[in-house]
């Protein structure tokens, strides 16, 4: 699967949002362990080469596309992406943690989001 990490990180917001739907739809093509390890890489590469406004721009644009996603349970694509976080080297894993939280919080859809994530931590 190949993303463009740079145009994710820097690109225009139109940019960002186009390269996360081309990543979303390839994600949906593979397994659960292939979708995990594509978000790994995804999450590793943005926590390392990005700062943490970048990162919860990143979180937020990947979030609205994840919710606008049609045909999808979206609880499973959730869960993909918790167990990508889980596996993820400490560092990495609190970058994303702490900058998904943050850009939740900044959403509109910030009920549906934080309840979605409860109900897989269930």
């Amino acid at each position: 699967m190949k993303i463009n990490y740079e145009l994710i990180a820097n690109g225009s917001p139109q940019e960002k949002k186009t390269e996360m739907e081309k990543f979303f739809n390839d994600l949906l093509k593979l397994k659960f362990e292939g979708q995990v390890e594509s978000f790994k890489k995804l999450l590793i590469n943005l926590a390392r080469d990005t700062d943490d406004k970048k990162y919860i721009e990143f979180c937020k644009v990947s979030m609205e596309v994840f919710i606008s996603l049609k045909n999808v349970n979206l609880k499973n694509i959730m869960a993909t992406r918790l167990e990508a976080q889980f596996e993820l080297p400490e560092e990495d894993r609190m970058v994303d943690s702490v900058n998904l939280l943050k850009a939740i919080e900044e959403m509109p859809q910030k009920e549906y989001l934080l309840s979605l994530i409860e109900s897989i931590e269930k």
